[in-house]
């Protein structure tokens, strides 16, 4: 009989989900450009090449990548992603129940999907929302 004990399992980090579109069935674009020129003039981000964005130092951890999804808001890889303009805005974070740190992630999706006079729809790692 082996008297090994199981490790500790590792601790995960509840990720939470902010979509950030046009119209819950994705029919309203923006261009790229655009998204690219408004995410330029903040502090928050730093842009990782490929449509992807995370925070710079000094800020909670996130990421934020520019896609284009079906109705149903799944990006399947038969989508394309390189074209001129995007219908979604996937905003990821960690939701460790740290209050200021949540709320600032919440507060900057919001602050986004305004200046695109988008929406928001959010959700967590388990996929409620």
């Amino acid at each position: 009989m082996d008297n090994q004990q199981n490790p500790e399992p590792k601790q995960t980090r509840p990720y939470s989900y902010i979509s950030i579109r046009g119209d819950q069935y994705h029919e309203a674009t923006q261009p790229i450009e655009r998204i690219h020129q408004l995410l330029k003039t903040r502090g928050e981000f730093f842009y990782n090449g490929d449509r992807t964005y995370s925070n710079t130092p000094g800020y909670p951890w996130l990421c934020l990548a520019l896609l284009n999804c079906d109705p149903m808001g799944n990006y399947p890889a038969g989508l394309p992603q390189d074209g001129p303009t995007i219908n979604l805005l996937e905003f990821i974070y960690i939701d460790d129940g740290y209050i200021e740190q949540t709320q600032f992630c919440i507060d900057l999706a919001c602050d986004i999907a305004a200046a695109l006079g988008w929406e928001t729809e959010a959700s967590d790692s388990a996929g409620y929302g």
